[in-house]
């Protein structure tokens, strides 16, 4: 595998202990093995937003969000897709429609098949429309 396209939910569950499991450490040693990661410019968004409310629900302080997002952008080998033109909105309707997926995960399956990387979530909508689409990073 030359490299994966990953979401913001498999993100999360490096930051926050209750939500690791078995796939998302086993995608993390990957990365940390070389493999290639590659997101689209949706997720810095959603990332910091998820943080964001972290710190405002108490579930972690924001000396703990300065040093996820340094370990995320300085600690792994993340390429933020800058893809925005036309051709991408057709490419992301197409898939809104046929998987009826929002456009933020439109994002991410566009990506995956754009570079034919597979795709790493946790999302339960956005692992079905990956595995139509054969797509899903679905290692244990």
């Amino acid at each position: 595998m030359e490299g994966v396209v990953l979401d913001c939910s498999m993100t999360m569950a490096w930051c926050f202990k209750e939500e690791r499991n078995p796939r998302s450490e086993a995608l993390r040693r990957k990365i940390e093995a070389g493999v290639k990661v590659a997101v689209p410019f949706i997720w810095t968004l959603e990332v910091i937003n998820v943080l964001y409310l972290a710190e405002k629900r108490k579930r972690i302080v924001p000396e703990d969000t300065q040093r996820y997002v340094h370990w995320l952008y300085q600690g792994l080998p993340i390429e933020i897709d800058p893809l925005q033109n036309p051709i991408l909105f057709q490419n992301l309707l197409l898939l809104m429609r046929g998987h009826e997926l929002t456009a933020y995960d439109a994002a991410y399956a566009e990506l995956a098949l754009r570079r034919g990387w597979p795709l790493a979530t946790l999302d339960t909508k956005l692992i079905h429309a990956a595995r139509k689409m054969k797509i899903l990073w679905d290692e244990p």
